[in-house]
Formats: C-alpha cells, sequence, structure tokens
C-alpha cells in the first residue's frame, strides 16, 4: 500500500516537472501564451505610394496593410535613412495618413504595429518619396525672325531639363503653327513661317519627363510688311510730321 502511495507521489512529480519545462520556455521566449498576444505585432506591408514616389506639391497620401483588429499604428518620417533625423513620430489606429505642408528633399516612412497589450512589434520595410515641384516656366527672348527662319532663345535653368516650344496665329493656342517637344538646349531655329502675326511660348521638362507650365506668350511678326500692331504709332508719327511741314 505505502509502495503504491510512493508510486503515485512521483508520477504526479514527474508530470508537474514535464507541465513546468513546456510553459517556462514560453514565458521566458515570448513563445506560447504570450506570444497569443503577440499576433497582431507583425509589421504591416506599406502599400501606397511606390518607392522613391515624387511629390511636386509638398503633400504625401501613405497607406498600409491592417496588422488585426483593434491595431495601433506607429508611423514614422524622417528625413535620413538611418532614421535619425525624424520629422513626424505618430501613432493611428488608421491605416493611411495624409501629409501636407512638406519642403523640398527626400523621405523616408516606415510603420509598426502595437496590439491592444501594448507589445510593438518590428517595423516595416522603409520606403522612400522626393517632394520637387515642377519646373518654373523659362524666360523666352523676343523671336529673331529673318526671310527664311525664326530663332528663339530662353533661359535655362537645369542641365537636365528639356523644353516645349509651341508656335499659334492665336493667342490661346487652340491651334498651333509648330509644336515642338524634347529640344535639348535653351535655343532652337524655325524654317519658314507664313506671313503674319505670331505667337511663341516655351516650357521646361525634368529629368522625371514631368512638364511644367508654359511662359507667357511672345509675340513676333513674320514677313516683309509693317505690322498690324504697329500702324498706330506710325501714323501718329506722319501725322506730327506732316504738321511740322504744314502740309495739310
Amino acid at each position: 500500500m505505502r509502495r503504491d502511495f510512493f508510486h503515485n507521489r512521483l508520477a504526479i512529480g514527474f508530470f508537474i516537472v514535464a507541465a513546468l519545462s513546456f510553459l517556462l520556455p514560453a514565458v521566458s521566449t515570448g513563445e506560447g501564451i504570450e506570444a497569443a498576444s503577440s499576433v497582431s505585432t507583425v509589421a504591416p506591408e506599406l502599400l501606397s505610394p511606390e518607392d522613391k514616389f515624387r511629390s511636386v506639391d509638398g503633400t504625401m497620401e501613405l497607406s498600409w496593410s491592417p496588422s488585426g483588429i483593434e491595431t495601433l499604428y506607429h508611423i514614422q518620417i524622417s528625413a535620413r535613412p538611418q532614421f535619425d533625423k525624424i520629422i513626424i513620430d505618430e501613432k493611428s489606429y488608421n491605416t493611411e495618413k495624409r501629409i501636407e505642408g512638406l519642403e523640398t528633399g527626400w523621405f523616408y516612412w516606415r510603420v509598426s504595429a502595437i496590439n491592444k497589450d501594448g507589445l510593438e512589434g518590428k517595423f516595416s520595410e522603409s520606403r522612400s518619396f522626393v517632394v520637387r515641384p515642377l519646373p518654373e516656366p523659362p524666360s523666352l527672348s523676343p523671336p529673331a525672325s529673318t526671310k527664311t527662319s525664326t530663332t528663339f532663345r530662353w533661359k535655362r535653368t537645369s542641365e537636365e531639363e528639356r523644353y516645349h516650344l509651341q508656335i499659334s496665329k492665336n493667342k490661346d493656342f487652340s491651334e498651333t503653327s509648330v509644336d515642338l517637344k524634347s529640344i535639348e538646349g535653351p535655343r532652337v531655329t524655325v524654317g519658314t513661317l507664313e506671313e503674319g502675326d505670331y505667337f511663341a511660348r516655351v516650357s521646361a521638362i525634368d529629368e522625371d519627363a514631368l512638364e511644367g507650365s508654359f511662359s507667357e506668350p511672345q509675340s513676333f511678326y513674320v514677313g516683309p510688311k509693317v505690322p498690324s500692331s504697329n500702324i498706330g504709332p506710325l501714323m501718329i508719327m506722319f501725322g506730327v510730321a506732316f504738321m511740322l511741314l504744314g502740309i495739310p
């Protein structure tokens, strides 16, 4: 009888030791019981924008995948890829964030998840984006016309820029007589144009193939006759001359 009692106590002891050997590693390594509470701390997946995206107005729409119900997200935006120059460090239950008023330059962002127990997981892989405005309209000089051609010049602001020149008989450019894209330098010569009054304008295209606004239209005349815009002043000059000479 005493032998059975001893065997029973020994079996219970082995059972307790086995149970503790299973539970203690789970507590110390974050697995098992505590791991169940850290399921929602998996790093979110960054959805948009794509890496190296460009904003021209300093506004960005960031979004990432959800990591579980009642998950809090930790969003960081840095001016350096090492995240040692944080400019935004916020927490939110939303899976998207709108940012406005960013200055020109490169930025890096990442997101982590915090579950309902306050446990924060690892940050996601970071992505970058750049804020760079569209190129300014070039300053177009007055065109120089000859009998066979017209030359246009403007001020260049970047070696990487290309240019887009339009010539039209209408100031609103509803129809164009010449439309030249991807001009490599700050000068271009156009062949013979029909006689008449024209308007020209030019825009810049940056290294990302994004085009800025056109310059103010520049008017010019092609042909031997006096342009209609100059007839009025010339008539006044002739009238004054006739009066001084006493010619009725």
